[in-house]
């Protein structure tokens, strides 16, 4: 039986940038099944040709290396379909007599609500599926409330994305962790002090004040991608690793992790946003910007959690815009076995994922002023984030995406911080742009 690709939202930048490009990287892999249907809807009138030429100019830019073959065959696999993602009767009509279909909202975030009410107005076809992109909501409540909207449907239809749970590096760490002999009996609180998990880029906002300026750091990169890598980092051994499996070990971190309270707040969480810098203008002198809304582009939060295994430990996230140099990793701090045997640099022994290349770095401590650094890649798959959330998505396998209760105690987790900033009981600090930000 033949299925679908029902793509709403086929006209934005998520789709071009993100969704055309792992989509070739499936049809160059061979992995989209030849019966697989692509229907792209936009609000344009348009043929299928001219939306053709727009999609094959988008992999011009974002997807430069496919292959002149590939990009012929997954573009002429491409029908598309005028419609309003948010009018029942268009999202019927899209719907009614179809095959299987994975619907996919690759759509501004205020327009999930009314898009899954259209849907959920509608009988999907059986078999069908839905990937919801993220921000799951701006906070706890609106979480809360599309979950209650997904409830229309089978839980096993409903997909949250979040790729960071599908980046090569992420889905190596648990075997990096549970089939290393000398790894795991490590990986607790009596031998490490602190894990750090960052996203710094030297991006700035670029052209992304739309949807920027309702998010800020903590919302865009915080409570969803470094969460979900500390949860993989720290989860306890799944019961298996696709299905389930994985989405019940990483809630029940969710469950133990603390945000700070009471005058902690100010000391536990750090905001700040760019200043003028390095050639560029200040955050708030950028094209797009409301000054007052004080949204910030670093944001750092120092967690803690009631688990055993993790009493005494503290998990660091942070994430933040225009910095000097790219900074993707997590970072596991062992305890010193005694202050001589700390590195000439006062550093503690340590171990650093990239999360952008998958590279591996042990740092030991030697003879007094001495140390030893091991280091290489870790073994991953080769598809990359979205191509492996793709496939994933195909295939039915919901371990790499979000659960519900997952994702409405994450923003438990954030969303104390996010008060406590909109009352302005933590300062809005500023760093120069092409700095190392905050320390």
């Amino acid at each position: 039986m033949s299925r679908r690709l029902l793509v709403l939202g086929a006209g934005g930048d998520l789709f071009g940038r993100l969704l055309l490009p792992a989509l070739a990287g499936l049809e160059a892999s061979g992995r989209l099944p030849d019966d697989l249907e692509f229907v792209a809807v936009t609000r344009h009138d348009q043929s299928d040709d001219a939306f053709r030429s727009e999609a094959s100019a988008e992999l011009d830019q974002h997807g430069s290396d496919v292959d002149a073959d590939v990009r012929e065959a997954l573009i002429g696999r491409f029908t598309h379909r005028r419609a309003d993602a948010t009018e029942p009767d268009d999202v019927r009509a899209l719907v009614s007599g179809a095959p299987p279909t994975i619907v996919y909202l690759a759509l501004p975030p205020a327009l999930f609500e009314p898009a899954i009410k259209a849907l959920a107005g509608c009988e999907l076809p059986d078999g069908s599926r839905i990937a919801v992109e993220k921000p799951f909501g701006d906070g706890l409540e609106a979480a809360r409330r599309l979950n209650r909207l997904l409830e229309r449907f089978d839980d096993e239809m409903v997909y949250r994305v979040d790729h960071f749970l599908s980046l090569p590096a992420v889905r190596a760490l648990p075997g990096l962790r549970f089939a290393n002999r000398l790894l795991e009996p490590a990986w607790s609180g009596e031998h490490i002090e602190r894990i750090e998990v960052t996203w710094d880029e030297k991006l700035g906002l670029e052209s992304r004040a739309g949807y920027y300026e309702g998010a800020g750091a903590l919302r865009d990169m915080l409570q969803n991608h470094l969460l979900a890598t500390l949860c993989v980092a720290i989860m306890e051994r799944p019961v298996s690793l696709g299905g389930a499996g994985p989405r019940s070990a990483r809630l029940a971190v969710l469950r133990s992790l603390r945000p700070p309270a009471g005058r902690a707040m100010a000391t536990d969480t750090r905001r700040a946003r760019y200043g003028a810098g390095d050639g560029r203008p200040a955050y708030e002198d950028e094209e797009g910007v409301d000054p007052a809304r004080q949204t910030e582009t670093l944001a750092k939060v120092t967690l803690t959690s009631d688990a055993p295994r993790w009493r005494g430990v503290t998990f660091v996230l942070r994430s933040a815009k225009a910095i000097r140099a790219d900074r993707f990793e997590v970072i596991i701090r062992f305890r010193s076995v005694a202050a001589e045997d700390r590195a000439a640099d006062g550093e503690p022994e340590l171990l650093r994922l990239d999360l952008g290349t998958a590279e591996l770095d042990l740092r030991l401590a030697g003879e007094p002023g001495g140390r030893s650094s091991v280091g290489g890649a870790v073994p991953t798959a080769d598809l990359g984030a979205y191509e492996s959330m793709l496939a994933a998505l195909l295939e039915g396998d919901q371990g790499p995406f979000v659960g519900p209760q997952e994702a409405e105690e994450a923003w438990r987790i954030m969303q104390p911080i996010l008060d406590a900033w909109a009352d302005d009981r933590v300062p809005l600090e500023e760093y120069p742009a092409g700095s190392d930000g905050l320390t």
